[in-house]
């Protein structure tokens, strides 16, 4: 009976994962992408134009970067904030960095 149980403890953490990603929303499949060419560049902080050119092959509207960065404030992994220059204010985005070093 024992041995069961640990099986089947193993079998439904496995399982969870499954439809976890059966059931991603594209947000959430973007946020990956973004998060892996993020965590590629070895940067800590980006501008809206790295975002930009960082993913504008795979995500090609600005719809789909914002979702995507969206699900990885949600998450934890960055901090968005705005910075005055003197003109129109800037979006920085800063890598969270006990979830880069994950």
């Amino acid at each position: 009976m024992e041995a069961a149980v640990k099986i089947a403890r193993v079998l439904s953490a496995h399982a969870e994962a499954a439809y976890q990603m059966m059931g991603a929303s594209e947000a959430e499949k973007n946020a990956q992408y973004l998060w892996q060419k993020m965590k590629e560049s070895g940067q800590t902080e980006f501008s809206g134009r790295d975002i930009y050119n960082i993913a504008r092959w795979s995500l090609k509207s600005s719809d789909m970067r914002y979702a995507a960065l969206t699900v990885l404030v949600e998450r934890g992994y960055i901090r968005m904030a705005e910075e005055r220059t003197g003109g129109r204010p800037r979006t920085v985005i800063r890598v969270n960095p006990l979830a880069a070093d994950a």
